[in-house]
């Protein structure tokens, strides 16, 4: 991917490719995780509801799923204007949290293919 569309994908979307070696330590939440363990989660929202001045979960829910609904909206751009694919497979998807309750998707260089027309 090109430093062009890589700094269009971070800026629009928080999405993120890391090399393989190097992805652990920029995720802080595995997907996989998040989907099967409970604990995960209820960290995840915890960590979140403190960055945004402590509110109620059931906001930090609502916040989250918003926010993660922009995955979807970046992996919609880069296959229709990229014509990449993105490999969104729990397994080895994360979320990086940040400030106020905001969050970068982080995916590892090898979960991106070129569409063949």
């Amino acid at each position: 991917m090109d430093k062009k569309i890589r700094n269009y994908m971070i800026g629009n979307y928080g999405m993120f490719f890391i090399k393989e070696d190097d992805i652990d330590r920029h995720i802080d939440f595995k997907v996989q995780h998040l989907i099967h363990d409970g604990s995960q989660v209820r960290e995840l929202v915890n960590r979140q509801s403190r960055q945004m001045n402590n509110c109620r979960d059931v906001i930090t829910g609502t916040i989250f799923a918003k926010r993660y609904s922009v995955l979807a909206m970046g992996f919609l751009n880069l296959m229709s204007q990229f014509e990449i694919i993105l490999d969104t497979n729990p397994r080895h998807s994360g979320i990086k949290l940040t400030k106020n309750g905001c969050m970068n998707f982080i995916f590892p260089e090898s979960a991106l293919f070129l569409s063949v027309k």
